[in-house]
């Protein structure tokens, strides 16, 4: 399975993006999707199928709109075969996904506040973690549907 696209969905304000996206939705080329969001606490991540919500405006706070990130933020990614989607785990709560491919190291997505980062095993040992203690890719597969 292969990664197709990426959309987000994020903030804009005076024609600016307004910070990193708030949602993401990963198609893959088995026609499924998974749509990667924080939750509402701020400390965990929710994985589910849902589509994106359609761009909204907010009066004078601005609007959302999706875009498709495909090419700008993850070129990389869409080359690369993956070998399953695993969930990351930090204090037992899910905060991210691991996806693992036949042939280059893994990737992550994860929560911190109310952001969605993403980066290698370099990106994700270097972000400051509470306590210092890093997110454990688990063996729980993550479906995509």
């Amino acid at each position: 399975m292969k990664l197709t696209s990426i959309t987000a969905e994020r903030h804009y304000f005076n024609k600016k993006p307004n910070g990193p996206p708030f949602r993401l939705l990963l198609g893959f080329s088995n026609g499924g999707t998974l749509r990667l969001q924080v939750a509402g606490d701020g400390q965990r991540m929710i994985l589910d199928n849902d589509p994106l919500p359609g761009p909204m405006k907010m009066d004078e706070f601005g609007r959302t709109e999706l875009s498709d990130v495909t090419r700008n933020l993850f070129p990389r990614l869409c080359e690369l075969v993956i070998e399953r989607i695993v969930e990351l785990v930090w204090h037992r709560k899910t905060v991210g996904i691991c996806l693992e491919f036949q042939t280059s190291s893994p990737f992550y997505f994860w929560v911190d506040g109310d952001e969605l980062r993403w980066g290698d095993p370099t990106a994700l040992r270097a972000h400051d973690w509470l306590d210092n203690v890093l997110p454990s890719a688990t063996e729980k597969a993550v479906l995509v549907e």
